[in-house]
């Protein structure tokens, strides 16, 4: 798998760890920000207690946040980070404090994924949350920065952008698995 530079940080934190126990703490880490998530989308919801409990096993039930533990995908993080960013966004009524939590959760998330970050940075946009993105971008672009000189050794070896571009190729190329053109 191929995930960008500005994802290194994030595997550097767990980096330290024998397998198990970094398998271990990135797990709870998906699980606590999916369940902290969860439990912002309900206390915000205006609903019954009986209709927040059906939502809330509905979003257990149908939620792929076993398939991502069990594979390790860093979506189910992502995905938590967004919920909670465009959550604290929308409950924030723009102050400071929101403005940055909302800000740094939407940075990790573009760190790990920007292909699903893409979309809640367009609603943010469009809501005229510009503090809001301008404090991701500013992370975003902190990780990428600290990501490439840690993998070219501040400077002085660039061969991990050959693999980086051969990774690529490899997982979105012509003839990739993700290549709907492509013969099956």
């Amino acid at each position: 798998r191929s995930y960008l530079v500005s994802a290194m940080p994030f595997a550097a934190a767990v980096a330290w760890l024998r397998w198990p126990a970094a398998n271990v703490a990135w797990c709870l880490l998906s699980l606590a920000v999916f369940a902290a998530s969860l439990i912002f989308i309900l206390k915000c919801a205006k609903l019954s207690p009986p209709e927040k409990w059906i939502v809330g096993s509905v979003a257990l039930a149908f939620s792929p946040t076993y398939v991502g533990l069990l594979r390790g995908n860093p979506s189910v993080l992502s995905i938590g980070l967004l919920t909670l960013a465009l959550c604290t966004c929308v409950e924030s009524r723009r102050g400071i404090a929101q403005t940055w939590i909302g800000g740094i959760c939407l940075g990790a998330a573009l760190c790990l994924k920007p292909q699903i970050a893409f979309g809640a940075m367009a609603v943010l946009a469009l809501w005229r949350y510009w503090s809001t993105l301008v404090v991701a971008v500013a992370l975003f672009s902190a990780f990428l920065v600290t990501g490439v000189l840690g993998a070219s050794s501040f400077g002085g070896n660039w061969q991990w952008w050959q693999s980086e571009h051969q990774n690529v190729i490899a997982a979105y190329g012509p003839h990739s698995d993700t290549n709907p053109q492509s013969e099956i």
